[in-house]
């Protein structure tokens, strides 16, 4: 993209650039900014791989993206990141972390041509030997011969995990032919498929759908894991680790461990046993092939030496307490051999400063090479500044790189000072003096090279505007909402659309006649069973309701279950007709259209510095539709906590600002009102847009100001509490209002929005999760949007549920802070909360407090909140005032004090505060030691430990009232009704009504009840893992069509192989069933001679007319129709398709 650039920078480097070893390693200072140049432009020259070695993690990363755009495609540019734990911490490596550390020890062990950035302290981490590394590596070519077990014992050795489906990197899945494997270093998983131990087949596939897609050519795998278990090593581990003296929760633990390797097994966490798994580091796998580059190696030293230090105290003090094992060798290496092996291989330094030892080494003329970059100056928005300093340089023969995400904007600026700056996707060439370039985009630093024949400026958003955030290009992924409402546990609550509310027992086989099918198993009231066919598996659905109380199972055959049914329904009818008449009321009024986007939305919406999730465009399209159309727009934003609602609000506040009205943005809290007003602020900046806040952070001098200002217009966005509401205040023009979390304001709050609701564009967001299936039946009468897709780089917040452990905390503690980043601690009494401070400052002395609660006199709450904001402290002493959508993304750590004491919704609510950026965050929930948890305390405590996955508050919405999710959305009232039937039914009669009173009623099929003589099931031998068989049948059973159909058996050969008997079987049963619905055939069963269909009602002329078609294998009746199994002998299945098929076909009218 940028190879011109490149190129300038080889010309400033100069081939005078020599890596070296020992004492010629040279050492170029260079600023920062240049340092990616740098790198660049030597591995371009040289054509070596190479190493580099970066102070701190958020460093590396930065170096990785602009190496990414910088850089060539061939060259592979990944990052071998820190891992989250302390030395000797119990805490597995998430699964992003853990991809990227494989991917980059997989271009080193593959000999890939790549430059791969680390840390200091990643460098120290033990890894097995780069030989025993290669030996692991797996090739693969179709033609070639191994048996699919063989191949699957092999990359299970090399780290690979078993599973029943492939999604992430690392894992494997054999179903008999098929072997699903993710290579650490490829972007999607591969299908390689046998006929007997020949490879016949290699393809890609997709992870979200398991579909493969074109074929691949041959795939060399290398190993899943950091490290290896020997038959030795395990003897050692085993041998001289010594548990006894442990505590008994930690014995149990560590016994675990030790059973798994002396079993040939990895235990979960392998890096605690590094020190006898690992040998050599990252380090090591620089072979002769790379140069080794290390940023501030001074800063590198100190760093590493600091968690030495810091590990040998960690285990000091875990073994004081009975925490650690005796006998336990350390898992990182000492700097010491890390520097020793750094000074043997071939590279060279880069410095920021001239470095006090070099100088004084006596050999400084040798080892320093100045590097000739400078920093471009800052503008902080004062954009006719910068053009007029743009346009001078371009007068002075300098040239001018401008990478912006509003670049169009700054085109127009350049236009009216009449200069032409065209925006450009490449620069291929260096460019020529006095040029100015425009390329849309982020991702590299401001930086000047001074040193061709006319200076070459970089300027990017950081120095225009002050944009700091780089634009991470990521994929995005939805989390697995729907899965909560259709995954069947044992155990478990399910609804029988005909029988009511049960217990699942599992999947059980059962012989009748000779014949093994495959049931699911219900429990009912008084000891009644229900078997299910597999087939009809779509008649049964989980139970979720609204609340904690368990609900009552129904009997079979009693008439309790219709008449709830039915009450519900009645009730369902009502809602839709309220929604109906408002959503009605709400068409015929007057609103204003504000016109379409203009040029600076577009730039607006580009300065984004991260990618949108497709949620984020979806609402974000429907929101400016309804603000364009003549009516009033009145819709609701849901999505879980962090998934970007704010953005689209903004969005959607400055389209209403370019069309000359007034904004209002209502929030519940002034520290929600102070953070919104600061992200607002920080995205307009560059428009001539005035933003204020009016909440209690402002004098009442301030707040007088502010009214007067909305009233004659000098204020277009005004952000505040419940006082924006009050009747002193008005609008000169307000043209929308967006209201954060409508259901904390009180009921007068909520009247005056009703009112306000008549005249303008209302935007309400909330983090209530609504189930998609809900949405899906509001259609029409309710305008909702959702959003569910995280961000990839967003990850589940690592929560512990455990009594208080000074040990614990100060570990926790430690570790945040090491890595640069701040913590919550939630203490939530006001009077004690000092002391809770003092308590914290004894354990971590080192650490800096601030305090904050809602007594706090206002300008001091507010001082609180900026400081700790701003990073001037470590530790956030606070009570539940940061409850309500405080986003702080260098805090990462949170710990709730007496979390027995809090309310579910309150819990989920804290732990959001936390895991908003891209590094991985920690919530401990604590109780007190000794304390018996009360029934409800310890269910909630469960709760939020087990809802432990990305948009996990949907799970949570629909087991607790107090969590804002279908309760808030329709009402106590209805959510009862809600829990009486379970949620899924109770989303499908809303939508039946909705349907009706829309004037398109939902055409209801009555099911079939089919008992026909085959084995028609998904055996556990073609697809072992039951959650993965009952997720098929329940799609099966859901086909309505030969498509439908056709498309999973399409994708059963696809990802388990060759469709054995039964499934064939099953499909052809599935079919018979979609055709006997359509024909209005209540029942097919069989007797000893015949196979007899009764239709739904008397149908005599059409079975008469089936009786003469098949004369004489059918003979007919009123009702029911018979097949001559005698006579048919093998031949039934063909002639009973040829019967239903006749029999549907005979219910389309003459001349349809």
């Amino acid at each position: 993209m940028f190879q011109g650039l490149l190129r300038a920078a080889e010309e400033c480097v100069g081939a005078s650039l020599t890596a070296g070893v020992g004492a010629e390693r040279p050492c170029v200072v260079a600023i920062d900014a240049a340092h990616a140049w740098i790198v660049a432009a030597h591995v371009q020259q040289t054509s070596r791989s190479a190493l580099v070695v970066a102070p701190t993690i958020g460093r590396a990363r930065s170096l990785v993206e602009q190496l990414r755009l910088v850089l060539e495609a061939d060259w592979r540019v990944e990052l071998f990141a820190e891992r989250d734990a302390l030395p000797y911490e119990r805490v597995p490596t998430d699964s992003l972390t853990r991809a990227a550390r494989l991917r980059a020890l997989g271009v080193m062990v593959l000999g890939q041509r790549g430059v791969i950035v680390t840390t200091g302290r990643a460098l120290l981490d033990r890894l097995a030997s780069l030989q025993e590394a290669r030996h692991l590596v797996a090739e693969v070519a179709v033609g070639s011969r191994i048996e699919p077990a063989l191949l699957a014992k092999r990359l299970m050795s090399a780290g690979y995990r078993p599973g029943a489906l492939v999604e992430a990197p690392g894992e494997l899945s054999v179903r008999g032919d098929v072997l699903d494997v993710y290579p650490a270093v490829d972007a999607r998983p591969v299908r390689i498929e046998f006929f007997g131990d020949e490879v016949e087949s290699i393809r890609a596939f997709e992870p979200v759908t398991q579909r493969s897609g074109s074929p691949l050519g041959n795939r060399i795998i290398s190993p899943a894991s950091e490290v290896f278990l020997t038959e030795e090593r395990s003897a050692r581990i085993v041998g001289r680790l010594a548990i006894e003296h442990l505590r008994e929760a930690e014995i149990a633990i560590w016994s675990s461990d030790l059973q798994s390797i002396a079993a040939g097994s990895l235990p979960e966490i392998p890096e605690m046993y590094g020190g006898t798994l690992g040998s050599e580091s990252i380090i090591d796998y620089a072979t002769d092939t790379y140069d080794v580059i290390a940023i501030d190696p001074k800063g590198l030293r100190a760093t590493a030496e600091a968690i030495e230090q810091q590990a040998l105290d960690i285990f000091d003090l875990d073994l004081r307490n009975n925490r650690i094992p005796r006998g336990l060798d350390s898992p990182i290496h000492p700097w010491s051999r890390a520097a020793d092996v750094m000074t043997r291989s071939h590279g060279f330094d880069l410095q920021w400063r001239d470095d006090d030892d070099r100088s004084r080494s006596g050999d400084a003329e040798t080892r320093e090479r100045p590097a000739p970059f400078s920093l471009p100056p800052s503008f902080g928005g004062r954009l006719r500044t910068f053009i007029d300093d743009v346009a001078g340089a371009s007068a002075a023969g300098d040239a001018t790189v401008i990478l912006s995400q509003q670049a169009s904007r700054l085109s127009e600026l350049f236009a009216e000072r009449n200069l032409i700056v065209p925006i450009v996707r490449e620069i291929h060439e260096p460019p020529p003096g006095g040029s100015i370039l425009m390329v849309q985009g982020s991702g590299l630093e401001g930086v000047v090279f001074p040193c061709l024949a006319h200076a070459l400026r970089i300027v990017t958003d950081q120095e225009i505007t002050g944009w700091t955030r780089p634009r991470r290009p990521v994929r995005t992924r939805r989390t697995a909402r729907e899965d909560f409402l259709s995954e069947l546990e044992t155990g478990r609550p399910v609804v029988h659309v005909e029988h009511g509310i049960g217990i699942y027992r599992g999947l059980v086989q059962r012989e009748i006649d000779g014949v093994v099918r495959e049931y699911l198993a219900i429990d009912y009231a008084e000891t009644d069973k229900l078997f299910v066919p597999v087939e009809q598996a779509d008649r049964v659905g989980k139970y979720v309701g609204v609340g904690e109380a368990a609900p009552t199972l129904h009997r079979l055959g009693s008439t309790e279950w219709a008449r709830t049914r039915g009450r519900v329904r009645a009730e369902v009818r009502k809602l839709a007709e309220d929604l109906l008449a408002l959503y009605a009321a709400r068409e015929v009024r007057a609103g204003h259209a504000f016109a379409p986007d203009t040029v600076w939305q577009q730039e607006m919406e580009a300065a984004f510095p991260y990618v949108e999730t497709p949620d984020q465009l979806t609402a974000l399209a429907d929101v400016k539709a309804d603000m364009e159309s003549s009516r009033p727009m009145d819709r609701l934003l849901c999505g879980d906590v962090g998934y970007g609602k704010t953005e689209v609000a903004i969005r959607a506040a400055f389209k209403a600002v370019m069309d000359g009205r007034q904004v209002a943005v209502l929030v519940p809290t002034t520290v929600l009102a102070q953070q919104h007003y600061r992200t607002f602020t920080e995205r307009m900046q560059a428009y001539p847009v005035r933003i204020e806040m009016l909440s209690r952070f402002r004098s009442p001098q301030e707040q007088s100001r502010i009214v007067d200002d909305l009233a004659v217009g000098k204020i277009d966005i005004c952000i505040g509490t419940h006082r924006l509401i009050q009747k002193d205040v008005a609008f000169k023009d307000l043209g929308l209002l967006i209201i954060d979390e409508e259901q904390r304001f009180g009921v007068g709050h909520k009247e005056r929005l009703k009112s306000l609701r008549a005249e303008l564009d209302v935007l309400t967001l909330t983090a209530t999760p609504i189930p998609r299936t809900l949405h899906m039946s509001l259609a029409g009468v309710r305008d909702l949007s959702t959003m569910d897709t995280a961000p990839e780089d967003r990850l589940p917040v690592r929560t512990y549920v455990e009594p208080w452990d000074e040990g614990r905390v100060r570990e926790a503690i430690l570790r945040e802070i090491d890595r640069g980043g701040q913590i919550f601690f939630v203490h939530n009494r006001v009077q004690t909360i000092h002391q809770a401070a003092r308590r914290l400052t004894a354990l971590v002395p080192t650490a800096t407090f601030l305090i904050g609660h809602g007594q706090l006199p206002e300008q001091e709450l507010e001082r609180v909140m900026l400081e700790f904001a701003a990073g001037n402290a470590d530790i956030l002493v606070c009570t539940t005032i940061i409850e309500s959508g405080l986003d702080i993304p260098n805090a990462n750590t949170i710990i709730v004090d007496e979390a027995d004491n809090f309310g579910l919704a309150q819990l989920y609510q804290l732990r959001g505060r936390v895991g908003r950026g891209a590094s991985r965050a920690y919530a401990y929930f604590l109780y007190r030691r000794n304390v018996v948890l009360s029934e409800v305390a310890e269910k909630r405590l469960k709760a939020i430990f087990e809802a432990n996955e990305l948009g996990a508050g949907f799970g949570i919405a629909m087991r607790d009232l107090e969590i804002r999710g279908a309760g808030n959305l329709l009402g106590a009232e209805q959510s009862g009704h809600a829990s009486a039937v379970g949620l899924n039914l109770y989303t499908e009669l809303l939508a039946e009504a909705v349907s009706e009173l829309l004037g398109r009623p939902i055409a209801r099929i009555p099911d079939v009840s089919i008992d026909l003589p085959c084995e028609a099931s998904i055996p556990a031998t073609y697809v072992a893992d039951e959650p993965t068989r009952i997720e098929l049948y329940r799609r099966l059973a859901a086909a309505r069509d030969a498509e439908t159909l056709g498309a999973l058996a399409g994708e059963l050969r696809d990802r388990f192989g060759p469709v054995p008997a039964p499934v064939l079987s099953l499909l052809w049963l599935v079919q018979i069933r979609v055709g006997a619905m359509r024909a209005g055939i209540a029942q097919i069963q069989t007797t000893a001679n015949e196979f007899v269909i009764r239709m739904r009602g008397e149908q005599p002329d059409r079975l008469k007319q089936a009786e003469r078609e098949f004369a004489p294998f059918v003979r007919g009746g009123r009702t029911y129709l018979y097949l001559d199994r005698q006579r048919l002998g093998i031949r039934w299945r063909e002639m009973l398709d040829r019967v239903v098929a006749h029999l549907d076909l005979a219910l389309v009218p003459v001349g349809a």
